[in-house]
């Protein structure tokens, strides 16, 4: 049994590369708005998502919650075709600044110890 991905996105040549790309390794189900993800990841129970953050219908972050409470446990991977100025992308290269800022601090402090 392969595992299984649902692909989420509203722009047809994203799905279609992506499927081409990862069908032979996955059993592969699509959706192009929130709705029909939704209705996806109910029947299909995938164990990974890709999910676009900009739906026409609804916010990747949004739709991300919603499988979230379907399913803890899945592994989902949030895609957009905007730059770092988006909120969610925004967040998340802050988060990073700061996790690199302290990495360099402790990796500092243990060299420190070494000496």
């Amino acid at each position: 049994m392969s595992d299984t991905l649902l692909i989420v996105d509203d722009d047809p040549a994203i799905i279609t590369g992506l499927q081409a790309l990862l069908e032979g390794d996955w059993e592969v189900r699509t959706a192009m708005n929130g709705r029909d993800a939704r209705a996806a990841f109910a029947a299909f129970s995938p164990d990974v998502a890709l999910l676009d953050d900009n739906l026409p219908d609804v916010s990747g972050l949004e739709l991300l919650h919603d499988l979230k409470m379907y399913s803890e446990a899945v592994a989902v991977i949030m895609m957009s075709g905007q730059g770092p100025s988006t909120g969610w992308s925004s967040r998340c290269a802050s988060a990073r600044r700061r996790s690199c800022r302290n990495r360099s601090t402790t990796t500092r402090s243990h060299s420190h110890w070494r000496k």
